[in-house]
């Protein structure tokens, strides 16, 4: 003996609050069977729709770390690409939902619920198995605030009989992310969003939107090193790699851009993921930028006398000059990088320097020029420079004493 039967499952009915949609809208339907003696032997859900695929319009064009726009749909059964929209944007969704046969050619009203409390609602004609609704608005705007949803879960519900009734389709998880202002860069790379709306989550003006981010580069561990950031495939994002490496020259020569820090490629070895001054003060230029900040530039900082380099306190550096007496400096995600340079990048967001490689900062003063001695005074121990006498090549180190050092040269990249 068998039979199937619509039914409510206990107290999980609800209630959407559509304008005109104020009915008790059941989960499923489950087909129960039972054998002859009545004994339970199966329970089935048979939904008269399910969502195949969702689609977040009118949203910023998201990209993958390697550059490629993740195209739309969205979400599809076994796929997700993330999703990203201005705060108090109020977003439009399309979806299509796999129906059976038999509604085919009957009017749908199609409604969502997403856990941070927006509903969407449409309605659509089913054609053979398949149910489009081009365009479903939200009820409100997203808030007034920078946040990260990871996930976003959306309930999907359909009815056939002009609402009387409503029948559970799925659940889709979304990557959102909504950042402070319009994005001012492309491509958006899905990194750049996860590190700016995870470090700014809550903030709605341009102060602690910039303070967050910076929070997710300078923020350190116990024992006062830098753990470096992700991407958002959990793979460690670090600056060179440390002192003794023999593979200095492949840094130079391989790790020096955004693109090359943050695009996959396992033929990097251990260099994947590994950057430079110059890709690390490009990252932060870029998750800013992501924000929607705008006041953002990417300086180098060279010594005065273009023969001259700087000498870093690094835990290498001052294990061979004691008598210095400063901060040590850390690189992220490697506690002892090499310490001497020709040349470093900061970054400026309204006349304050950051530098992101070391996670210290914001450097400010009267002008630029001060701003960069204040980092320089914190940062650097000594300059280098090699002199040549006679036949010989002799290699003078002199430690850096500020009111004696001529200014440096700021080059605006």
């Amino acid at each position: 003996m068998k039979w199937s039967t619509a039914m409510l499952s206990g107290d999980t009915r609800n209630r959407f609050s559509f304008t005109g949609l104020d009915s008790i809208i059941s989960l499923a339907i489950v087909s129960v069977v039972v054998s002859l003696s009545g004994h339970l032997l199966a329970v089935a859900l048979q939904l008269p729709a399910r969502v195949t695929a969702v689609t977040f319009l009118d949203s910023h064009a998201v990209a993958s770390d390697a550059g490629q726009v993740l195209a739309a749909p969205h979400w599809t059964t076994g796929a997700s690409h993330p999703v990203c929209y201005t705060r108090r944007a109020r977003p439009h969704l399309a979806v299509t939902l796999h129906t059976a046969p038999n509604f085919s050619g009957k009017t749908a009203i199609v409604a969502a619920s997403a856990d941070n409390g927006l509903q969407f609602y449409g309605t659509g004609c089913a054609t053979g198995s398949s149910l489009v609704i081009t365009r479903m608005t939200a009820d409100r705007k997203l808030a007034n605030a920078v946040t990260r949803y990871d996930p976003l879960t959306i309930a999907w519900w359909v009815s056939f009989d002009d609402g009387r009734s409503f029948h559970g389709a799925g659940r889709t998880r979304h990557r959102l992310y909504v950042t402070f202002d319009e994005p001012g860069l492309q491509p958006l790379r899905e990194t750049l969003l996860d590190i700016g709306c995870r470090g700014a989550s809550g903030c709605r003006d341009a102060s602690t939107t910039v303070a967050g981010v910076w929070r997710q580069f300078s923020q350190r561990n116990a024992d006062g090193t830098l753990p470096g950031l992700h991407r958002v495939d959990g793979h460690l994002l670090r600056y060179w790699l440390d002192e003794y490496t023999p593979l200095a020259s492949r840094v130079v020569n391989q790790c020096h851009s955004l693109n090359a820090m943050l695009a996959p490629d396992a033929n990097h070895g251990i260099l994947e993921g590994v950057g430079t001054c110059q890709a690390w003060s490009e990252l932060l230029e870029s998750t800013l930028r992501a924000q929607g900040i705008r006041n953002v530039e990417v300086l180098s900082i060279v010594p005065p006398d273009l023969k001259t380099g700087f000498l870093i306190n690094t835990l290498g550096f001052l294990g061979r000059h004691p008598p210095v007496i400063a901060q040590v400096i850390h690189g992220q995600g490697t506690p002892n990088p090499p310490y001497a340079f020709f040349n470093h990048s900061l970054v400026e967001v309204n006349g304050a320097l950051y530098d992101p490689s070391y996670g210290n900062g914001p450097f400010t003063g009267p002008t630029l020029t001060e701003a960069v001695g204040a980092w320089e005074t914190a940062t650097v121990g000594a300059l280098v420079r090699d002199e040549i006498y006679g036949m010989q090549t002799n290699r003078i180190v002199q430690p850096y004493l500020r009111d004696r050092v001529p200014a440096p040269i700021v080059a605006h990249l």
